[in-house]
């Protein structure tokens, strides 16, 4: 009983989070089950990515509007769909895209980072390692590596092209 009554008591909500991984061969997507009573999954990369946003951080995916949150879309389905699970002829058309966009753009979606951004460094920065990269990919990687929500992010080794 006395070590109830000194843990602090708050009247803020609290949100409690158990993840459970588990390899699936029917599965190939990671799922995430949003409600363990009426066992709602939600799949893919993209789409856990864009709920737990809007839970937390919701700026990051609809921060301008519905023509940013269009945009964070249509690079979210790229990284994690043709760059994931693509030929590797595909990943580089993929990175040649980011390239393109880079050149002209500090982030992919916006002025600032946006889900996009955040998704797509985790997946190139955290996968097998060995891609080739180009120097806006590379600029675009050192510059979201200086920001904090990117810190603690593991990455391999990246080679410029």
């Amino acid at each position: 009983m006395e070590f109830w009554k000194s843990i602090p008591q708050s009247h803020d909500p609290v949100l409690r989070i158990t993840l459970l991984w588990k390899s699936s061969s029917s599965c190939p997507q990671p799922t995430m089950v949003v409600s363990p009573h009426n066992q709602t999954p939600v799949r893919g990369i993209a789409n856990i990515s864009r709920y737990v946003c809007r839970l937390f951080c919701p700026e990051l995916y609809e921060g301008s509007g519905h023509q940013q949150s269009a945009l964070v879309d249509s690079w979210l389905d790229a990284v994690t769909g043709t760059y994931i699970f693509g030929s590797s002829k595909e990943k580089l058309s993929v990175l040649r895209r980011l390239n393109s966009h880079l050149g002209s753009c500090q982030f992919l979606a916006g002025d600032d980072v946006t889900l996009a951004d955040v998704v797509a460094y985790a997946i190139i920065c955290g996968g097998p390692g060995g891609q080739k990269l180009t120097d806006n990919v590379k600029k675009w990687i050192n510059c979201c590596r200086s920001r904090p929500e990117f810190q603690g992010v593991p990455t391999v080794n990246l080679t410029s092209s």
